[in-house]
């Protein structure tokens, strides 16, 4: 019947006949059956679950320990560059110059720099002709790759690393680099001049000084390694602290001087207020420190310009800051005790045998075979 037949009859929907059976499967029928055969294949993923964000409870000691990390590498830097600006000064002293700087790292300019090399050189050695005063920034840059090249060529010195644009742009691991290698050609020069204070290389009994070595033509040549220049500064605070009753001092580090007895112990070598500071093992560093640097500079008038953070601080002074600090302290005792030390022109003045290291020449090509 068709479809008009049913529409105009009075039966309901219900009561109407099932549709004729089909050949072709249904689709319904063909699905249900794929699914059974892999339950699963077929159905849509679930939705993805909402993106959670970082627990700040485990990100923040990450975080902390990174941000301590760079303020305390940030302190050192700023420590080191201090206090070899002190030690700069105190050799600008010398020359009676009145030029004072605050930061080694941001401070070091070519007249600076002409300064310190004048200092070195041995009497005799012609200087290259520097630009004095300097009209530019193009006279600067020349005066800072003369004086590269003068330390190199002229003074051994080993300045792997240390370019003249990174001097001349003030780079901070080149002048900080070039300034520690200053500092320790000056305390070579210093302690080879009074070789009767540091340790010698072969015992008690050998008279040939730590500091200094023999070149293969017979002079003696000066040894400012790391190593050579630290060692003899530890023996001559030894030296100083052995009949106060102090155990020696193996290594020149923070925490061996962080309560303040060696410096209170050297500096009772000169005056006796400083005596009851080593004495009192109860006494908090950073008082035994804020007195001793004030009978340093009140009394003894030596105005180093050390403070109480240069010691005691959250970021503890290295080895090459206690190496420029203590350098310093070794010659303000020297000059209170009736001998200063004399700047390193005149320590070669007086020994013009004492030759400093020369770095040794690079091998030549082989000859091409035939």
């Amino acid at each position: 019947p068709g479809t008009a037949e049913y529409l105009a009859s009075s039966l309901p929907i219900s009561a109407l006949p099932p549709a004729p059976p089909s050949a072709e499967p249904v689709a319904e029928a063909t699905v249900s059956a794929a699914e059974a055969a892999a339950p699963g294949q077929f159905e849509a993923p679930p939705p993805a679950p909402p993106r959670r964000a970082a627990n700040p409870i485990v990100q923040l000691p990450a975080l902390a320990n990174a941000r301590q990390s760079l303020r305390r590498t940030e302190g050192w830097n700023e420590q080191q560059s201090r206090v070899f600006a002190l030690w700069i000064n105190q050799q600008l002293k010398k020359t009676g110059s009145s030029q004072r700087i605050f930061s080694a790292a941001s401070e070091m300019s070519d007249s600076l720099l002409i300064t310190l090399i004048r200092m070195l050189t041995p009497p005799g050695m012609s200087l290259p002709v520097f630009h004095e005063p300097s009209r530019g920034a193009h006279e600067d840059r020349e005066n800072i790759a003369m004086a590269h090249s003068f330390l190199v060529h002229k003074l051994g010195f080993n300045l792997t690393g240390i370019t003249s644009s990174g001097l001349y742009n003030r780079q901070s691991t080149s002048v900080m680099g070039l300034t520690w290698l200053i500092i320790r050609r000056f305390l070579a020069l210093s302690l080879a001049a009074s070789p009767e204070e540091g340790a010698t290389s072969g015992g008690a009994g050998s008279s040939t000084p730590e500091g200094t070595a023999t070149t293969p033509a017979g002079k003696p040549a000066l040894n400012d390694t790391d190593s050579s220049v630290t060692q003899r500064l530890l023996a001559w605070i030894n030296q100083l602290l052995s009949p106060l009753g102090f155990p020696p001092l193996e290594r020149l580090v923070a925490s061996a001087v962080e309560d303040g007895r060696v410096l209170s112990g050297i500096v009772s070598t000169v005056t006796p207020r400083a005596r009851p500071l080593y004495e009192n093992v109860y006494m908090l560093s950073k008082d035994r420190y804020r007195e001793v640097l004030a009978i340093m500079d009140g009394e003894l008038h030596w105005e180093t310009g050390l403070r109480l953070t240069d010691f005691v601080s959250e970021t503890p002074p290295d080895e090459r800051s206690l190496v420029a600090i203590f350098s310093q302290i070794r010659e303000l005792v020297q000059a209170a005790k009736g001998a200063p030390v004399p700047v390193p022109s005149a320590i070669l003045a007086a020994a013009p045998t004492l030759a400093a290291p020369t770095l040794a020449p690079a091998p030549s090509p082989p000859s091409p075979g035939p």
